[in-house]
């Protein structure tokens, strides 16, 4: 059995004619410029023509009296756990929270 004749890849195969690139970009420059202005064209009256919309949401959480607390009780409420506070369940903020997001809708 006779093995196929393997030939050396040549350099000039592999590479990248950069001036032909160049010149088919030139000479094609008018269907790239026609491109890019319809494109920009479309993109302004797109984001022109979309109405603005922005909505924005906010939950207050009063200060309830009882005994003070330490910063760290303080910022632990914040995230609505309770380190101990003596505080009614009527206005904890868990239970505020849950009231606003059901007379919400």
């Amino acid at each position: 059995m006779e093995e196929p004749i393997q030939t050396p890849i040549s350099n000039e195969e592999d590479s990248i004619d950069l001036l032909a690139l160049a010149k088919t970009l030139w000479n094609g420059r008018k269907t790239i410029l026609i491109a890019v202005a319809v494109g920009a064209l479309l993109g302004v009256v797109v984001a022109l023509s979309t109405p603005n919309k922005y909505t924005a949401t906010s939950i207050m959480v009063p200060q309830t009296g009882g005994k003070s607390s330490s910063g760290l009780s303080n910022l632990a409420s914040l995230a609505g756990v309770d380190l101990g506070r003596t505080e009614s369940a009527e206005l904890s903020p868990i239970t505020l929270y849950d009231y606003w997001k059901e007379n919400k809708k």
